[in-house]
């Protein structure tokens, strides 16, 4: 192989592999965002969500109404993802003959730092509020609840 070759060559493969010590730098950091990110979403769980959903839980059981808090944390699924880290109230014995089981979900999204609120009632489900992880407070968790129940009676 003659030298001018040569040379254009190991030019085309150092850019490459620049490229790709660049991906991998970059998908590095993304991953350690992402886990700064879970545990920033567990802290807030800790310190605002259970304490909002403890205080409505607690006064559905003074009125004899039991509603129960259900975590599921991230998880490998099926399709190659993740099933992302969630909390919610399930309220099925309150609707025992409902079609759609009722209730009231926070997702973390860890890329973006996003909670998302999902209802189901027995009419309609689907996304009904999001707040940055930041931001989110037991006030805007407990005011969206009364919004939620007044859509369900």
């Amino acid at each position: 192989m003659n030298s001018e070759i040569t040379k254009q060559l190991e030019a085309i493969l150092d850019r490459r592999q620049q490229q790709e010590r660049v991906s991998a730098k970059r998908v590095s950091e993304q991953e350690q965002a992402e886990a700064k990110n879970l545990a920033d979403f567990e802290v807030t769980k800790r310190d605002v969500i259970l304490p909002a959903f403890h205080e409505i839980v607690n006064l559905y059981k003074q009125r004899g109404l039991r509603i129960r808090i259900l975590e599921e944390q991230e998880r490998p699924h099926g399709k190659g993802g993740f099933a992302v880290p969630n909390i919610r109230l399930d309220m099925a014995e309150l609707y025992p003959s409902s079609q759609m089981e009722p209730g009231f979900r926070l997702s973390f999204e860890k890329r973006n730092r996003r909670v998302s609120l999902h209802t189901a009632t027995n009419s309609s489900s689907g996304l009904a509020g999001a707040a940055e992880l930041d931001a989110l407070t037991a006030d805007w968790i407990q005011g969206e609840f009364v919004k939620y129940q007044n859509r369900s009676y």
